[in-house]
């Protein structure tokens, strides 16, 4: 693909990522969670004071019947979780931010795209594998009628979320 055809993807791509947001926030907030935050931008974290992990605990331990030894341990696993990743969310959020800021007139905006991009995926991978990671963890502290249920809650959810 020649270059110029490269170039004028991308600033396609950019002009709607900046048009897209734009028109559709006409004051509608129909797309947005409780907490005022798009849901499209990950605004589970923002619903009311608790964060996605102490909403994520709270579901379980009524879905799930959780004991309280459960509870505890899950909580400690969600929190380790959270402090450990909290560098990687913020450079995500940073990256993220400086990608959007570049200037698509500038010589080397491509280069410091495919840089971002690098970023980027690096970050998402490790976020990947500590999400599995942290799956693992909690499945080792359910009983094999707790895992059950969660995969049939699960298969419900991506069902749903596939309509």
């Amino acid at each position: 693909m020649n270059t110029k055809r490269i170039v004028a993807i991308t600033l396609s791509t950019l002009a709607l990522a900046v048009a897209v947001p734009a028109m559709s926030d006409s004051g509608d907030d129909s797309c947005r969670d409780r907490g005022g935050k798009h849901r499209a931008w990950g605004g589970m974290e923002s619903v009311g004071s608790e964060r996605g992990g102490e909403r994520l605990l709270k579901k379980m331990t009524r879905k799930l019947d959780l004991t309280d030894d459960q509870s505890t341990q899950i909580e400690q696993i969600l929190t380790t979780s959270r402090e450990g990743t909290a560098d990687e969310r913020e450079t995500l959020r940073d990256t993220r931010k400086a990608l959007r800021e570049l200037d698509p007139s500038e010589p080397t905006y491509a280069d410091s795209v495919n840089q971002y991009a690098t970023v980027l995926g690096d970050l998402k991978r490790d976020m990947i594998i500590e999400r599995s990671s942290l799956r693992q963890q909690i499945s080792q502290v359910l009983t094999d009628e707790q895992k059950q249920e969660l995969a049939t809650l699960m298969e419900k959810k991506r069902k749903r979320h596939a309509e």
